[in-house]
């Protein structure tokens, strides 16, 4: 059988590949991906193959947005919200700032700065001078707790 789709139907696809995009804050690629996952059902395993970085990336702009769709920033777990982004940078190879994980974390500077001294004193967190720019403070998930936070990471992201 020879299928074609009218331009009715291709205008219809990409709007939902669109909805799909915006309500989820992703690619239109990644929106594919979740259509063509959910209509096959491999949706689940889909999930559990995506590298831990990009879930943990997507997962704080999906937190993030709950506060617009809500319309308060009532719901907000800023050290968490700081480990996610420190996970993401890691597996994309970024270095982050004091000041842009400041800045991430949606709330005040002096609550997250605060949060960020707690974390460095429980020992989760590293911060070091930047190399090129030791106006810069570089903040780092320190190494013996890197895979323990990737692996709870990986146990939401496997967990869906």
């Amino acid at each position: 059988m020879n299928h074609k789709f009218s331009p009715d139907d291709l205008a219809r696809l990409l709007g939902l590949v669109m909805a799909v995009s915006n309500r989820n804050d992703c690619s239109t690629g990644e929106a594919i991906d979740r259509i063509e996952q959910s209509v096959t059902g491999t949706a689940r395993e889909a999930a559990q193959q995506r590298p831990v970085a990009a879930y943990a990336a997507q997962l704080r702009r999906l937190r993030a947005r709950r506060n617009k769709v809500v319309g308060i920033d009532c719901m907000r777990d800023p050290a968490w919200d700081m480990l996610l982004d420190l996970v993401a940078a890691r597996g994309e190879g970024r270095e982050v700032s004091v000041k842009a994980l400041c800045q991430g974390s949606g709330v005040p500077s002096t609550t997250a700065l605060r949060h960020v001294e707690r974390l460095a004193a429980a020992g989760i967190l590293t911060r070091a001078p930047h190399d090129e720019d030791s106006r810069r403070i570089v903040v780092r998930i320190a190494p013996d707790h890197a895979d323990r936070i990737e692996d709870l990471v990986a146990m939401f992201r496997d967990n869906l």
